[in-house]
């Protein structure tokens, strides 16, 4: 039977001491933490996204960064998540998503357009008075450590709970609303989709959209509109979720995205022939993460590609444990030399 609700075990945390005691830290910790905020997350460091974007991703300070860990042991992953949640959950990702499609005649996608950086404070801080039933007082401080800058910093350990939680007051109604006219509605992070396995009329598909759309908007989100999308399906026409051809029942990455996986391990085994170390260890992740997202869909196949790549990584398991650890620290140091640069103040001479 599927599970339609959020639900915490929880006892309304009402002090900092309770706090304290159920994640099992040290007072003074979390004094430092709220003194020193502004200084313990570090960025915005724009990374590339697949389409050329900037995405705004922040570095914790280790002593933040345990503290949200904590965070997520003994709060968020102590929650039951609705079946219809997809994104950072145990046994769920991508392709429990959009399995939940399969054999769909429409399919509508929605993207929410910046989603972390449009989850404020006040929206924390709601869901932690409100859902979790905490204290204003707990509430608060938990709020203003889960934050910078009054938003939801991505790349923090506790920004995908938060997501996953920020509509809890209204998504499952829109679930039960949709699933009444019989779509089906999944989310993944900020993309969600609805599909239905019969053929809707236009008047559908609008109601759809309004119900949908009324929610994000109700959150002061906005939509991304050019990824929003409607296909009625058909024998030759595959509909799409997440970026993956859905055909009938079948799960397909698209045609041209395969070859270029292909084509990124055929490149990388031969600057391995040449004895290319340098390429071989600064790419061997990026195509191994591809191959690994290629057998999800395509697992025969991609059975090959991976005995092709574990010979690969036999030989230079050494250099890439080496090159991981410098790669991090360079990208710090790029990062904070950039920043000092910006921020350093204009020397002025005397006349």
């Amino acid at each position: 039977m599927l599970n339609l609700q959020f639900k915490s075990p929880l006892a309304g945390i009402q002090s900092i001491e309770s706090l304290v005691k159920h994640l099992n830290i040290n007072c003074n910790k979390i004094t430092y933490l709220l003194e020193n905020i502004n200084s313990l997350y570090e960025g915005p460091i724009p990374i590339l996204k697949s389409n050329g974007k900037p995405r705004p991703i922040y570095l914790c300070e280790p002593r933040l960064k345990y503290f949200l860990k904590r965070l997520n042991s003994k709060i968020f992953k102590v929650v039951s998540y609705p079946d219809f949640l997809h994104g950072a959950l145990p046994n769920r990702d991508t392709y429990t998503n959009i399995s939940q499609h399969l054999n769909a005649e429409v399919i509508c996608n929605f993207d929410i357009q910046s989603f972390f950086t449009a989850i404020t404070y006040e929206h924390v801080f709601d869901i932690f008075k409100n859902f979790f039933h905490f204290s204003a007082e707990v509430s608060h401080v938990l709020a203003k450590l889960t934050t910078v800058n009054n938003q939801v910093p991505q790349g923090s350990p506790c920004s995908s709970y938060i997501a996953n939680l920020v509509f809890y007051r209204s998504e499952v109604n829109v679930v039960q609303k949709l699933r009444n006219k019989n779509f089906v509605y999944t989310r993944f992070v900020d993309d969600i989709s609805v599909s239905s396995l019969s053929k809707k009329t236009k008047e559908d598909i609008n109601e759809v959209h309004r119900i949908v759309v009324g929610m994000i908007r109700a959150y002061q989100f906005s939509l991304q509109s050019e990824k929003r999308s409607i296909a009625p399906s058909c024998k030759t026409r595959s509909l799409t979720v997440n970026k993956i051809n859905i055909v009938k029942s079948k799960l397909s990455i698209p045609k041209k995205k395969r070859a270029n996986i292909r084509a990124a391990l055929y490149q990388l085994e031969q600057h391995f022939q040449e004895k290319d170390m340098k390429f071989v260890v600064k790419n061997f992740e990026s195509v191994q993460g591809r191959v690994l997202y290629y057998s999800k869909y395509h697992p025969k196949s991609a059975d090959k590609m991976m005995k092709r790549l574990k010979k690969i990584h036999i030989e230079i398991s050494p250099l890439l444990k080496h090159y991981k650890r410098n790669r991090l620290k360079s990208d710090i140091r790029k990062y904070r030399n950039k920043n000092y640069i910006r921020n350093k103040p204009a020397i002025t001479q005397k006349v």
